[in-house]
């Protein structure tokens, strides 16, 4: 058996990846020279440091040369301290072109702050939360964590998360439900003085077996009625309308990254090696992450469409659910929310 400091010693490494801890920013070199920049359009992304591998692929676009193929030349900041309403923040002020959005947090802020970000390549159009108990536990319904102790990242809204539990009669009152900092709700967990978590499924299974030899079982909202559109890539409307063939190329060549890179998985992990040598996942973990996130990439309503395509019964569900959950008016009018125009054949 490992030490608890071992243990959480090699967790925080894989943590650090995860969670952003990358001190930025890291901006992408491309390999194109002065001449090969000058037929290129410059487009600046912004990737919130906790994001970590989901969008870590799109470094092997930049490598594998998938985005200069499309006549991007595409420029990635990734600032650590930087992720949810203060990076739309950053998007809304025209400091990028273009960036990860979180929808219903973009939803949120386009009720309350009047943001004009327009999501355009749905990326991941599943929810990834699910709550990980240990194999070992016996646990097979969430009915039975009730008299357990769950924790739950504070820093997270986790609004639809607590329905999930309460669906199963698992409350404050029928079970210790505690909130703490990620890496303490890791460090719990891994030590066994937390029964289960929440966190991103197709993430932490992996890590947890490889570093920890922790084997896991996932009980996931998307799963239980608790699905919506989880975050996307975004810019403000007036960039969309005024660079229609740039957005179009760009989604082209973010769906050939993730589908290359579902079919390629060890080139992608290499390519976060040699992006976050001493913070990457190891690279099985990482190959194994990559084919787990494919099943958050789409819905049954997009499954046949296009990578990146979005549903407006998608969208619709999503509203619902921010509606009930997070706050969002029932009066909202998500309709310029998001567009289909990447995809456009005219």
């Amino acid at each position: 058996m490992r030490e608890p400091g071992r243990i959480l010693r090699a967790w925080s490494l894989a943590v650090a990846f995860c969670a952003g801890l990358l001190g930025g920013p890291f901006a992408v070199q491309t390999a194109a020279t002065a001449q090969d920049a000058g037929s290129l359009k410059t487009v600046t992304m912004l990737l919130p440091g906790q994001v970590g591998p989901a969008t870590g692929i799109f470094w092997y676009g930049v490598d594998e040369g998938i985005f200069k193929k499309h006549g991007i030349d595409l420029q990635i900041e990734e600032p650590a301290a930087v992720a949810g309403a203060s990076s739309l923040s950053l998007l809304d002020s025209g400091k990028y072109d273009v960036g990860y959005a979180s929808s219903i947090t973009m939803l949120k802020d386009r009720q309350e702050n009047a943001s004009q970000l327009v999501q355009f390549y749905g990326l991941f159009q599943s929810n990834p939360n699910c709550f990980f108990v240990r194999k070992s536990s016996g646990i097979k319904s969430l009915d039975q964590l009730k008299g357990k102790t769950i924790l739950l990242a504070s820093s997270t809204d986790n609004s639809s998360g607590l329905a999930m539990l309460a669906k199963h009669g698992v409350t404050p009152t029928t079970a210790k439900i505690e909130y703490a900092a990620t890496s303490a709700t890791f460090g719990a967990f891994i030590q066994g003085t937390a029964d289960a978590m929440s966190t991103y499924g197709y993430l932490n299974q992996p890590l947890l077996r490889t570093v920890n030899n922790l084997d896991t079982t996932t009980f996931c909202q998307a799963d239980d009625g608790f699905n919506f559109q989880w975050a996307g890539i975004a810019a403000r409307s007036d960039y969309i309308a005024a660079n229609r063939a740039t957005i179009k190329a760009l989604a082209a060549a973010i769906a050939e990254t993730y589908s290359g890179a579902a079919a390629n998985p060890r080139a992608a992990a290499a390519s976060l090696q040699k992006h976050f040598t001493q913070l990457a996942p190891p690279v099985d973990v990482t190959v194994e992450i990559i084919g787990l996130q494919v099943a958050w990439l789409t819905t049954p309503n997009t499954r046949k469409m296009p990578l990146g395509k979005m549903s407006a019964a998608d969208w619709d569900a999503t509203k619902q659910m921010g509606v009930k959950y997070f706050g969002l008016h029932p009066d909202l009018n998500i309709a310029d929310a998001w567009t289909n125009a990447a995809f456009d054949t005219k």
